[in-house]
C-alpha cells in the first residue's frame, strides 16, 4: 500500500497458493503483481511473478510500524508461525511446537519430581490471553487439523492457563518471535501445581506425568482429549 494525502492505494498484490505434494505434505507458492493507474484512474495489474527473498524482506519491513499502531515487528517470518493478524484491536498470533521433551518444574504437593517430560505437538494462540491446544503428529498443521486439549497442568476448560503469581505483562515493542518466546518462557519456567479442575487426559494426568518424567517414554497421544475445534475455527 502507498500513502497519498492520508489515503491508501494498492501498490502491489501478493497471492499465496497452497497445495499438497505427494509424500511431502502441504506446499506453498507466492506471487506478486505490481499495480498502477492510468490517466482515467483505472487500476491495472502487472504480470504475476514469483516473489523473491528481497521482495519478501521489503514486505516484512513495510509492517515494521510502531507498536502503538497495533502492529508488531519481525525481522523474518518464524518457521513455527501459523497465522498473524496485526490489526489493532484484533491482533492475534498463532504458532505451534513440535513434539519433544520439556524441562518442567512441579510443586512439592504434586509428588512429581522436576525433570524432562515428553509432550505432543502444542498449538499456541495469543489474542489478548494465551490459549493452548494439542495436536497429533509432528507435521505442520493445516486448516482441517483437529485440536485437542493440552495435556499440561494449571490448565482450564477454556484452554487457558492459571498463572498464579507469574507476571505475564508483555513488554512493549517485542517482535513476533520475541513475543512467542516470551510466552513459552513464562509457561515452562513457571511451577506446575495442580490439574486445573478439568480433565485433559483420558487417565489421571498426575499419574501419567509420574510415569513419563525423566524417562525416554513418548507421550501416549491416545490419552489426548478431543475438542470440537479445528485449526480453521480459531484463525
Amino acid at each position: 500500500m502507498e500513502t497519498r494525502q492520508g489515503e491508501y492505494r494498492a501498490k502491489a498484490v501478493v497471492t499465496i497458493y497452497s497445495g499438497s505434494v505427494s509424500g511431502r505434505g502441504d506446499s506453498y507458492y507466492v506471487e506478486i503483481q505490481n499495480t498502477s493507474k492510468d490517466k482515467n484512474g483505472k487500476e491495472h495489474y502487472g504480470a504475476a511473478r514469483p516473489i523473491t527473498r528481497e521482495a519478501l524482506g521489503k514486505l516484512i519491513s513495510l509492517v515494521n510500524l510502531k507498536n502503538d499502531d497495533g502492529f508488531i515487528k519481525s525481522k523474518i517470518i518464524p518457521e513455527c508461525l501459523l497465522s498473524f493478524n496485526p490489526e489493532k484491536g484484533k491482533r492475534k498470533i498463532v504458532w505451534w511446537k513440535k513434539p519433544g521433551y520439556i524441562d518442567m518444574v512441579f510443586s512439592e504437593k504434586t509428588k512429581i519430581p522436576n525433570g524432562l517430560i515428553h509432550l505432543p505437538s502444542l498449538l499456541f494462540v495469543m489474542d489478548g490471553k494465551l490459549r493452548i491446544f494439542s495436536i497429533k503428529g509432528s507435521k505442520r498443521p493445516n486448516l482441517n487439523t483437529k485440536l485437542y486439549h493440552a495435556p499440561i497442568l494449571n490448565y482450564y476448560d477454556n484452554n487457558s492457563m492459571c498463572w498464579g503469581s507469574v507476571n505475564v505483562e508483555v513488554p512493549d515493542g517485542l517482535m513476533i518471535d520475541e513475543e512467542m518466546n516470551f510466552w513459552e518462557d513464562k509457561l515452562w519456567n513457571s511451577e506446575f501445581s495442580h490439574a486445573g479442575g478439568y480433565t485433559t487426559t483420558k487417565t489421571d494426568i498426575m499419574k501419567l506425568y509420574r510415569k513419563l518424567v525423566n524417562t525416554d517414554k513418548r507421550f501416549p497421544v491416545n490419552e489426548l482429549m478431543e475438542t470440537t475445534l479445528k485449526l480453521s475455527d480459531i484463525l
